[in-house]
């Protein structure tokens, strides 16, 4: 029998062994105090299999399969690296190991030994200078950032004909649905739980809202006009909203629709609006003006602000994406430009999430990304028919979400969490969506016929385990 490190015999904290003809062959693994773990690759006839050894366990330590029928011929080579991580910290289990396709190196060992077995030679471990190659190869699998969903919560049904608006947070991290009543669109708010839906608070008699968003310190500014003009008004959820700005005598068309303001902004940056005329509006204190025009009309659109009078505007008819910078409009190219230009697909909306990227939802259910100024499909459609009305920055990713209920994950780069796919029901199509933390709220219809149709609120968080 040939043994491997005959000064550590006595010492051992683990051994690895394995039967081979005409004697057994045992490797023997050493420890120091401090080495809690190791990762051994043996490398026979071309053959390298991995090994997780746990000082802690060494009462039941694997067979090596890999060298069940060495003849004593060809040389073994053992190279291990040892941790002060146990298995389990490094996301590894005793026994034979797999390396991931795709992952991170092992962390910085405590150090490494080598070994080379062959008949007749009295094998010594070595310490080598650096990690082995084949160890160096070793990848730990990246815990995977899809997240298992469900509802957390009932369906929490809004007044018959009250249109949902937009979520806000405000400076407590209470969460606020903005919302409009009836033929006449009075606007309003309302606290969201995820079992309950706080009492309405009115805005001022006669403003119709039509859009919202949050400022960094807390307070929300709507959108939206009275047959005075266009109108915006400003304050803390759940207290008075005043006017911030007015443009007198603008048609309802003129009122902005959308609302965006540059991430990480002080709270007194301009806001930025897009009305469904396509024309871009400029909000500050005292100033509602415009300061560009798309060209075009209709029901759809959106914007981002990148900079201060650096935006990406959806066109109000859903068929470009431009860039306006300093009143500036710029066209920009998309590989769906010939859908876009047939009218057999529809932008319906776009987000931009800092450090992640720019993206496009689709009608059609394309995700799009942009790169330098031209956008590229980032994932394909999820189902026949599906769309993208709707998305919200989640995890390290993105949560999309629109027609059937579907609300998927995408973080890159794994693309769509497929397993993690989440339907609240067949009947709803999503219209707003918000990510807070682990949780997502979201407001839906119930799929019945205009002028019957219901909206409810519902929040999603993880799937209890």
């Amino acid at each position: 029998m040939s043994r491997l490190g005959q000064a550590y015999f006595g010492t051992v904290l683990a051994g690895l062994c394995c039967g081979c003809s005409p004697a057994p062959v045992t490797i023997l693994i050493p420890f120091e105090v401090a080495e809690t773990s190791a990762v051994v690759a043996v490398v026979d006839d071309g053959r390298t299999q991995f090994y997780g050894v746990d000082a802690a366990l060494r009462g039941s330590q694997p067979v090596l399969h890999s060298v069940s029928d060495w003849d004593g011929q060809a040389k073994i080579e053992v190279h291990v690296a040892y941790f002060r991580q146990s298995l389990e910290a490094l996301g590894l289990a005793p026994g034979v190991l797999q390396s991931a396709s795709e992952g991170s190196s092992l962390p910085t060992e405590l150090r490494t030994l080598t070994a080379v077995l062959q008949q007749g030679d009295e094998a010594v471990w070595t310490t080598p200078s650096m990690r082995a190659p084949v160890l160096e190869g070793f990848k730990l699998a990246e815990e995977s950032p899809c997240v298992a969903l469900a509802t957390a919560g009932p369906r929490l049904m809004l007044e018959f004909d009250e249109r949902p608006i937009g979520f806000v947070q405000g400076a407590d991290e209470r969460v606020w649905l903005v919302s409009a009543l009836g033929p006449t669109q009075f606007g309003r708010l309302r606290e969201v739980t995820a079992t309950s839906l706080g009492d309405p608070i009115e805005m001022p008699q006669d403003f119709r809202a039509r859009a919202a968003v949050g400022l960094p310190d807390g307070r929300v500014l709507v959108g939206g006009g009275s047959t005075m003009g266009a109108s915006v008004l400003v304050g803390q959820p759940g207290g008075a909203l005043v006017p911030l700005a007015s443009l007198a005598g603008a048609p309802s068309f003129r009122w902005p629709t959308h609302l965006a303001r540059v991430l990480g902004s002080p709270a007194d940056d301009p806001v930025y609006g897009l009305s469904p005329g396509g024309q871009i509006l400029k909000i500050s204190e005292g100033v509602l003006e415009i300061v560009a025009d798309t060209g075009e009309t209709g029901n759809y659109g959106g914007l981002v602000a990148l900079a201060r009078d650096d935006l990406l505007v959806l066109r109000p008819d859903g068929q470009a994406v431009l860039r306006v910078l300093n009143g500036a409009v710029i066209p920009e190219t998309t590989v769906l430009d010939p859908q876009l230009l047939a009218r057999s697909d529809r932008m319906e909306s776009i987000l931009h999430v800092d450090g992640f990227g720019t993206f496009l939802g689709m009608d059609q259910g394309h995700l799009l990304k942009r790169t330098s100024n031209r956008w590229e499909v980032a994932e394909e459609n999820v189902l026949v028919a599906s769309t993208i009305e709707v998305m919200t920055a989640f995890g390290d990713g993105l949560a999309v979400t629109g027609r059937y209920g579907i609300v998927d994950q995408y973080y890159e780069p794994e693309g769509y969490c497929v397993p993690e796919r989440l339907f609240i029901g067949n009947d709803a199509t999503v219209h707003q969506i918000l990510g807070l933390g682990p949780q997502l709220v979201l407001v839906a219809d119930d799929g019945l016929p205009q002028g019957q149709r219901g909206y409810f609120v519902q929040t999603v968080g993880p799937a209890a385990p």
